[in-house]
């Protein structure tokens, strides 16, 4: 099948491109936890449960084995910032103070 959009670029896809996505949630990582995160349970959330902490400074340290992790946060008027590092160098950071909505934030490893 030949594909062509708006623009007038097309795509020969060729043999279809098999792609395995392993979707996991807090429960099924091996996690360090540092001071003050809890887990609750929260409806619509991956496995049903989420973390969260009101601790300052508070971190958490995931294993994670593949090429690529996607963090999914809420931001809100009571949210604070997350940092995302790879080998303790920092990839980036993202600010979750905002009107309340799902924010992705994808980090290529």
């Amino acid at each position: 099948m030949r594909g062509q959009d708006s623009l007038g670029n097309r795509a020969d896809p060729g043999a279809p491109t098999r792609v395995a996505v392993a979707v996991t949630d807090q429960t099924a990582l091996p996690l360090r936890l540092g001071a003050g995160w809890v887990m609750r349970p929260q409806a619509g959330a991956v496995g049903g449960t989420v973390l969260r902490t009101k601790t300052t400074g508070a971190w958490l340290k995931a294993t994670v084995q593949g090429d690529e992790v996607a963090i999914v946060a809420t931001r809100g008027p009571s949210r604070g910032q997350l940092a995302v590092r790879l080998d303790g160098v920092l990839l980036t950071t993202a600010d979750l103070y905002a009107l309340p909505y799902l924010h992705l934030l994808s980090a290529s490893v």
